[in-house]
C-alpha cells in the first residue's frame, strides 16, 4: 500500500503532476489570449492608418511636417511651469 502512495508514479507523485499539468494550462490559456490581443494589434496598424500614426506620434515621438511641439519644464514640486 505505501509503495502505491508514495512510490514513483504513485497517487502522491501523480497528483503533483496533475496540479503541474493545471499551472501549465493556465500558462498557455494566458499565452494565448496576449497572442490573440497581439495579433489585434497588428492587423489594427496594418488596416487602420489614423492608429499607426497616433501609436507613432506617441511611441516614437514622430511630428507632421510644420508641426511644433511644445515642452513645459516642471518646478520642484512637479507642477508644469509656462513662460
Amino acid at each position: 500500500m505505501a509503495w502505491i502512495s508514495f512510490g514513483r508514479h504513485g497517487s502522491i507523485d501523480l497528483y503533483k503532476m496533475q496540479k503541474e499539468k493545471e499551472e501549465y494550462l493556465a500558462i498557455i490559456r494566458d499565452l494565448k489570449e496576449k497572442n490573440r490581443l497581439l495579433a489585434a494589434e497588428i492587423r489594427r496598424l496594418k488596416e487602420d492608418k489614423e492608429y499607426f500614426e497616433s501609436v507613432a506620434r506617441k511611441e516614437l515621438g514622430l511630428i507632421k511636417e510644420n508641426e511644433i511641439i511644445y515642452r513645459f519644464k516642471k518646478d520642484w514640486k512637479g507642477n508644469e511651469k509656462r513662460k
